[in-house]
């Protein structure tokens, strides 16, 4: 943006006579950019005129102008020019005969410190005024702050620190006030296609409030200065030049300066920021130059954060033969060529671009070297701190791959009369990996009752496979105050993600279309009335959302309150709650500030993958023995009962499960610390006092609450006197969940299975040997349904095939058959954490091909899995596989859905849990 028209027109006509600018009222126009100027040619014998000169600054102005102008907005601050806010500061209405300028030189943007005259223990700094000539106010202000705890009083007299000469007399009655200031340091601002110089300056928003809501921004002043001006006429005080004024001088100023919210933006007001309610709610960030090669710098790293190594076109590799001219590449030569053909990839963000092939001498593998005593750090992934932890079925939740819900409620505000009305609060999907203990109170004699023991008691909640449900809706009307600076959005409720619970969003995103298209934030989220929730957003609208506007909630783990699985057929009693079979509280020590009210916090949030890449690339078969691998596992126990009438009882729990490749740590008189690191006790007998509620470790008897005492550890067992409470003396059932070490534990064996392409079998009882399965009876056939296989590990989709006559499939179809395998994609359901069901998923424009009333066929390879521990190189290559023509180069790799990195699974330790296979459902065929 040049300089404005008004001073254009100046410059083009008498004295200055600058024809790069047109002398007309055009807008905007100049004949040095119609006509192309770029120099002023000066020649020998003629003179040099002024108006010559004045357009040469102008030309290299305008080159300066289009550099920045590549760079940089009208108004951007290029560096400096932060803004301050203060809200607490001080009004003193002083008397009308106050010279204010004597406190505060706006030049210099410096206040004077100042004393009461009778009390010098009340003192401050001024940091601006207001006078009545301002317009602003009918009194005179003094705006400060204290610099003690003493404050000044009514029809008191303060004077300058160091000059007592310079005073004033506060008002009587009510003389002072709350006032609010906005502050600006030095910088630079791109203005007008200058880089103009912003100096220190201190604006009062109110003298009387410490809410203010307002525009900030710079005017913009431009100003010819003549011989008149005292820094022209008297040259910067030089007796020699008093006499000869010589040239003016043009000048942009910027000026701090307010607009309220509802004036229209104007040509010399450049706005920065926005305050509301005595907040800055929106900043106008700083610029920076940035440099072609930083730049450069900068979107390598973001593409390769965002996508990593990766290739557009593949290199295709051949094996040319051995290095030695006219030799073959036999198992006796050392070396091979492996030529790379042409392809482009990027490669740490980078380029990579080849368009010839490259040959590289290739050295075959010789040689092996043997590793001993290598260790693997092993984290289990992400948790959050949780209390009220509860489970009938505790073998169900902890070590396994059962789903719970998440909740933007805590349990106790949880709807529970029905599977509907629980659904209010459900904003999605995890699975549970393991508990372990946080913090357990070290007595549990001071709690009255258990309740309190059980609230105070936290945990570790491991989780992983997190889904936010989708949860969009339409808004039935809107309101925005310009005046306020708030808007509000009132939504039908109860509906799943909104429940009626005061607070429940707070905090969290929502996306709104239409004219406010744009990402906010729920402030306060209350119920409205009977029928509709109101939300009011951080932000404030310019453009008040329109009814019947569609909204999608966009829940994030911090806004998670709760975890639960709903079953009306449990019922448990305090601090749990009934027609749950899981529950957990996030904890207040496990969210911001530790407030029930804070963002609940996720710990380690990037270690959430249980595959463990060996340092070395290339085992060999055999090289992993299982009794050289010693890992920790959590292992639930057999199931033991007390007996029946007893109050204390003595019991042991055993576990059967991998009981010759279990230790404990022997401890024969463990403490409940000991004990509670290892070990997670339930109660799991089937009435209101058990069915899962935890039982802590103490080390002292208590006649009312629930505890285990006189604890042994043994290497496959844990023994202990359990005491029933107060109130309960029926026979109970107990299990426990510990925390072992294993060793030579066999790993996994995942015995290959390869589809049938020739017979159909997916009505037999060799449906899944033969890697078939049918669906059939309403196809769906939409862009993005799933058919799940019920069978984890598929690796390859190798054939679908598509009767319409809907009729079962015989051997006969299996050539005739309409083959789409093209219309759909496997999703192997491989995680970075677990072997999940696989499944087809439909692409586009099968509709056209498949009809509901249809039959699919899907034929696939898959492994299953036996045993139980983790799954290495060894897994692979059984006896089984072997025979089937199974190779070490036919071993997957896996690529990560979440970091897009690709590993071989010949060269890890996998522990991830694998989805079990239906097997009650043998006969792969369904409707």
């Amino acid at each position: 943006m040049p300089l404005s028209n008004t001073t254009q027109q100046i410059l083009a006509t008498t004295p200055y006579f600058d024809d790069y600018y047109q002398a007309n009222s055009a807008a905007n126009t100049s004949m040095g950019v119609d006509f192309d100027f770029h120099r002023v040619l000066f020649r020998p014998k003629y003179g040099v005129q002024a108006r010559e000169l004045t357009q040469l600054q102008t030309l290299l102005q305008v080159q300066l102008e289009r550099l920045g102008a590549a760079q940089f907005r009208n108004g951007d601050r290029i560096f400096g020019c932060n803004l301050t806010l203060d809200v607490g500061a001080t009004s003193g209405h002083v008397l009308a005969n106050t010279t204010l300028g004597n406190f505060f030189d706006r030049e210099l943007n410096t206040g004077k410190y100042v004393l009461s005259t009778t009390n010098n223990s009340r003192k401050g700094r001024i940091t601006q005024y207001v006078g009545i000539d301002e317009g602003q106010t009918t009194n005179n202000y003094l705006i400060f702050k204290y610099s003690g705890n003493d404050e000044f009083v009514a029809s008191e007299t303060i004077q300058d620190r160091d000059d007592s000469t310079v005073s004033a007399t506060f008002a009587a009655g009510a003389a002072f006030g709350d006032a609010s200031t906005i502050s600006i340091d030095e910088g630079v601002c791109f203005v007008s296609g200058f880089f103009v110089r912003v100096r220190p300056q201190t604006l009062v928003l109110d003298p009387l409030s410490s809410t203010p809501s307002y525009r900030i921004g710079l005017t913009i002043e431009e100003q010819i200065l003549d011989e008149l001006d005292d820094v022209v006429g008297e040259s910067l005080g030089d007796p020699a030049n008093n006499n000869a004024p010589g040239a003016h001088r043009l000048r942009v100023r910027l000026t701090l300066a307010k607009r309220s919210l509802s004036t229209d933006a104007d040509d010399n007001f450049i706005e920065l920021a926005r305050v509301i309610n005595g907040t800055i709610s929106t900043n106008k960030p700083n610029n920076t130059i940035v440099s072609m090669r930083e730049l450069l710098e900068i979107l390598a790293r973001r593409t390769y954060d965002e996508s990593g190594d990766y290739m557009v076109r593949q290199f295709p590799p051949v094996v040319e033969g051995a290095a030695s001219a006219n030799s073959t590449n036999s198992a006796t030569v050392t070396t091979f060529l492996l030529s790379m053909g042409q392809g482009k990839a990027y490669v740490r963000g980078n380029e990579i671009e080849t368009t010839v092939p490259t040959r590289l001498t290739i050295n075959k593998a010789r040689e092996d070297v043997q590793v001993s005593d290598a260790s693997l750090s092993a984290t289990v992934g992400n948790y959050m701190i949780v209390s009220r932890v509860g489970t009938n079925t505790p073998e169900n939740f902890f070590g396994n791959t059962s789903t719970v819900e998440l909740h933007c409620v805590p349990v106790t505000d949880f709807d529970i009369t029905s599977n509907t009305a629980y659904a209010w609060s459900r904003i999605g999907t995890t699975r549970v990996r393991m508990l372990e203990v946080d913090d357990v109170p070290d007595d549990i004699t001071t709690y009255a009752n258990t309740a309190q023991y059980f609230n105070a008691s936290t945990y570790k909640l491991f989780f992983f496979d997190t889904r936010f449900d989708t949860l969009t809706g339409t808004i039935a009307t809107a309101t925005t105050s310009a005046s306020t600076g708030q808007t509000t959005l009132y939504v039908a409720s109860p509906v799943n993600g909104m429940p009626y619970v005061n607070n429940a969003l707070d905090g969290v995103s929502i996306s709104i279309g239409g004219t406010a298209s744009g990402i906010y934030t729920i402030s306060e989220y209350l119920q409205a009335n009977a029928t509709h929730v109101s939300l009011l957003l951080k932000e404030y609208l310019t453009s008040t959302p329109a009814d019947s506007t569609t909204y999608r909630l966009l829940f994030q783990p911090r806004d998670v309150d709760a975890f639960a699985y709903f079953n009306d057929a449990t019922d448990m009693s305090a601090p749990y709650t009934a027609n749950l079979s899981f529950q957990a509280d996030v904890a207040g020590k496990g969210k911001d500030s530790g407030l029930p009210t804070g963002y609940s916090k996720i710990f380690n949030p990037n270690d959430n993958s249980l595959i463990y890449q060996i340092p070395e690339l290339y085992l060999t078969p055999g090289s992993v023995a299982p009794e050289s691998v010693e890992f920790v596992s959590w292992i639930s126990s057999d199931s033991a009962n007390t007996g029946t009438g007893a109050t204390n009882a003595d019991v042991t729990l055993s576990w059967s499960t991998l009981s010759s490749h279990i230790n404990f740590p022997l401890d024969a008189d463990a403490s409940a610390e000991s004990a509670a690191a290892s070990f997670l006790l339930f109660d799991i007998t089937d009435d209101t006092d058990g069915r899962g509620r935890l039982i802590h470790f103490s080390d002292a008897a208590n006649t009312t609450n629930r505890c285990a005492t006189d604890i042994t550890i043994n290497d496959t067992s844990i023994e202990f006197t359990y005491h029933h409470g107060g109130s309960i003396s029926s026979a109970r059932t107990l299990v426990a969940v510990g925390k072992a070490e294993l060793t030579g534990v066999a790993p996994r064996i995942k015995t290959y299975y390869s589809g049938n392409t020739t017979h159909a079998l997916a009505g037999t009882t060799d449906a899944l040997l033969n890697g078939q399965v049918e669906y059939y009876s309403s196809l769906n056939t939409a862009p993005g349904a799933v058919y799940s296989f019920k069978t984890a590990d598929v690796i390859n989709l190798k054939k679908v095939l598509y009767k319409s006559d809907g009729t079962a499939f015989a051997n006969t179809d299996m050539s005739t058959a309409t083959d789409v395998t093209s219309y759909f994609t496997l999703d192997t359901g491989q995680r970075d954490n677990t072997y999940d069901y696989s499944t087809a998923i439909v692409k586009r424009g099968a509709s056209s091909v498949l009809a509901p009333t249809g039959r699919l066929l899907f034929i696939f390879d898959w492994f299953d899995h036996t045993g139980q521990g983790y799954v290495h190189l060894d897994s692979y290559l059984s006896a089984a596989n072997v025979n089937k023509g199974f190779t070490y180069e036919d071993v997957p790799s896996f690529t990560s859905p979440k970091s897009n990195r690709t590993i071989s699974l010949r060269n890890v330790i996998d522990y991830r849990p694998c989805s079990r296979t239906r097997s009650s459902l043998l006969r792969r065929r369904w409707s």
